[in-house]
């Protein structure tokens, strides 16, 4: 963790006599004593990015309180502008932790993997296909991310912490796709208004279901209620996976809230899933790449070349250039594309009770 260096020690003096005497900078200057504040370290508490920090706000209000805080005022923003020009060289100069930017891939398909249809459904049962190509194709859907982020998020030992999530861009990745399938699969379901008869008819064809619940709470499937859905399901308060009693499924109910596709259950036989192709992208389901500005001049050339609106404001080339260094590209794309069956045996029982919410 690194701290900002002491660059003027009479301007650090001075910084260390008016703090001490104003204890309304920080107000809980009590808990500070002379060689606390002396720490350059202690700097990160009153200046940030934003554009008008804290204490460039308070130095504010005591001016309109009839106070004179010229002098400190002069030398707060001195203190910020040589803090954010060390931090700039600093991020600039910093490589990439590769360790962390492994994590972050990893994260990612962690999450796809843990929500996607295509590997708990589709893979399993031979209806899932891989296309080893990353050139656009006829009918393929892509879903992802083209944006920057704070490369100090990807720099070891920073003294900004940062949460990536990686797993949420893959879960985020998965449900769409699974949206997208699910929507094409139950676009025109045989509707069987008898919860029993619509049960019956599955149990009858002795072929193994995959069984969809749409905004439907696990709560409401488990009570007892007038169509004793309830009464049929097997519930495993451990895991919190469900299926019905006597049916052949290849995974426990899947539920999904969709506003595109009419309150209820689901099914499809296995048979009848179609099929969903995936592109790879190095014997992966996701392409993921993080490009630090400050190591990739054609990145930072063509950024600087489209001018989009978000860099314009940030000033003129030079301030546009030294910001997009501090900053990482991060290239996130899945590609699939979904051909449900022809002829297919899909069935939907409506659910209208408002309380299933």
């Amino acid at each position: 963790m690194h701290l900002v260096p002491d660059f003027n020690l009479r301007l650090k003096s001075l910084w260390i006599e008016r703090m001490l005497t104003l204890d309304s900078i920080p107000e809980d200057i009590e808990y500070y004593g002379r060689d606390d504040i002396a720490r350059t370290g202690a700097f990160s508490d009153f200046t940030t990015r934003e554009e008008k920090p804290f204490v460039i706000r308070r130095l504010a209000e005591m001016e309109e309180q009839g106070e004179d805080v010229s002098t400190l005022s002069k030398l707060v923003k001195t203190f910020i502008d040589e803090r954010m020009k060390y931090e700039d060289e600093k991020l600039i100069a910093a490589p990439l932790d590769q360790d962390e930017v492994t994590e972050f891939k990893e994260g990612v398909l962690a999450g796809y993997r843990d929500y996607a249809l295509a590997f708990s459904v589709f893979e399993p049962n031979g209806h899932l296909k891989t296309t080893k190509t990353t050139k656009a194709t006829k009918g393929f859907l892509s879903y992802g991310w083209n944006q920057i982020q704070d490369k100090y998020g990807f720099v070891k030992d920073w003294h900004i912490g940062t949460i990536h999530q990686p797993h949420s861009y893959g879960s985020e990745i998965a449900e769409s796709e699974n949206k997208q399938v699910l929507e094409s699969l139950f676009s025109k379901p045989s509707k069987i208004d008898d919860f029993e008869e619509w049960l019956k008819r599955l149990k009858r064809s002795r072929k193994s279901w995959f069984v969809v619940s749409v905004r439907t709470a696990d709560w409401y499937m488990i009570s007892d209620r007038k169509d004793d859905i309830g009464k049929q399901i097997k519930n495993d308060f451990s895991t919190g996976d469900m299926s019905f009693k006597g049916l052949n499924q290849v995974v426990p109910i899947y539920h999904v809230y969709d506003n595109y596709l009419p309150k209820g259950l689901y099914a499809v036989s296995i048979d009848d899933l179609g099929r969903l192709e995936i592109v790879d992208n190095k014997d992966e389901p996701i392409e993921i790449s993080i490009d630090a500005y400050s190591d990739n001049e054609r990145l930072l050339e063509g950024t600087l070349e489209r001018q989009p609106d978000w860099l314009i404001e940030k000033g003129d080339r030079t301030v546009q250039e030294i910001f997009l260094k501090t900053q990482v590209r991060m290239f996130i794309k899945h590609a699939f594309r979904y051909k449900p069956k022809g002829k297919r045996s899909t069935f939907y029982y409506p659910i209208d009770d408002k309380d299933s919410n």
